[in-house]
């Protein structure tokens, strides 16, 4: 945690490298209180109402809804992925860890807000052991990256 923030006195500075991102989210609780202790609640507020577009980094349009539809469309690409994962020559290891990143993907698709940002990178990491154009074209119809 203290790549991400540093304490010196009554300052404190955050670090905005490259890590920020996963650091921030990694350990989202320890820097909300930091950030009250600091006194940067009403700098929370304000930036809560910055016009932010994460699709620039997400690479979701910022209309994008993880609707029925989506959801729908999502479960077929994964069985899909796996009738592939079948018919491939991956190692055992390569299997598990795909169909593992698959198993994962459904379970965060059936939750009522599910983390769109995790499912698109674990729908990624399984593709990347399947090479099938016609996966990636689906992916790239459902998520629009």
């Amino acid at each position: 945690m203290q790549d991400l923030f540093l304490v010196a006195g009554d300052e404190v500075y955050f670090g905005l490298g490259s890590s920020f991102p996963v650091h921030l989210y990694e350990m989202k609780s320890a820097v909300a209180e930091v950030a009250i202790d600091a006194g940067l609640a009403d700098a929370a507020r304000i930036m809560a109402k910055l016009p932010i577009d994460s699709s620039s980094w997400t690479g979701l349009s910022k209309s994008f809804k993880f609707d029925a539809m989506a959801k729908e469309k999502v479960t077929a690409l994964v069985q899909k992925a796996r009738t592939e994962l079948q018919r491939s020559s991956l190692s055992n290891a390569e299997h598990s860890k795909a169909d593992a990143y698959l198993d994962c993907v459904l379970l965060l698709a059936e939750q009522e807000d599910p983390d769109v940002d995790l499912i698109t990178v674990l729908l990624r990491k399984a593709l990347f052991f399947l090479t099938g154009v016609g996966l990636l074209a689906d992916f790239k119809s459902i998520f629009g990256n």
